[in-house]
């Protein structure tokens, strides 16, 4: 790959400076690779920041649709796993936006990984139903929105030490029927709710 060097510096940066990289910079930079070295800047940066960072002065103006997953971990006592968000401090699930050539299913397995540390193989993924249309509107503290069709799984058998990234201030198990009260993903959690219910009879 003939622009391995110009890649790894980006690789090298913080997300804070990977995000605030120049758009007549990052159109200089684009020129430069190949559809398959494009492709993989777009994973290094984070595909829907990488989108939104080559709509120039409109970046923070267009809604924009994306795909992606939700997590609902689920412990031996019921309980699931939210997320304070570090950037609108409001609960919601592990989650996030699908990145080019993954399946829902990986989009899943990675955000488990990232935002939790946690472990989950496919198999252990239970597909509980998908958020479309005006369901799937998210708007963003910088005015950013997006429409994200999500896929919601419940997962009960995971592995590892439960950690956090930058993206989170904590990470804690509630009661499904006592969550705080400022929720980001509510349309999911009920999703949940309406399908253990319907599971249960």
């Amino acid at each position: 790959m003939k622009n391995k060097l110009l890649l790894d510096k980006i690789r090298g940066l913080t997300s804070k400076e990977r995000n605030n990289i120049k758009y007549e910079d990052l159109i200089s930079l684009v020129m430069k690779l190949s559809p398959e070295e494009i492709i993989e800047l777009s994973t290094i940066i984070g595909n829907p920041v990488f989108v939104r960072m080559c709509c120039g002065i409109l970046r923070h103006k267009l809604p924009l649709v994306f795909s992606g997953s939700s997590i609902v971990f689920e412990n031996p006592d019921g309980e699931i796993l939210m997320q304070r968000r570090s950037d609108n401090d409001k609960w919601g699930l592990p989650g996030g936006c699908q990145e080019i050539g993954e399946t829902l299913e990986e989009t899943a397995i990675r955000e488990a990984y990232e935002e939790a540390t946690f472990i989950v193989k496919p198999e252990d993924l239970e597909f509980i139903g998908l958020i479309t249309g005006e369901d799937s509107l998210v708007v963003y503290p910088n005015g950013d929105m997006s429409y994200i069709n999500t896929a919601v799984y419940r997962v009960t058998k995971y592995s590892g030490t439960l950690k956090w990234n930058e993206e989170s201030q904590e990470l804690c198990y509630f009661n499904p029927n006592s969550l705080p009260e400022n929720q980001h993903d509510e349309v999911a959690v009920n999703k949940y709710k309406t399908y253990m219910r319907t599971r249960k009879k």
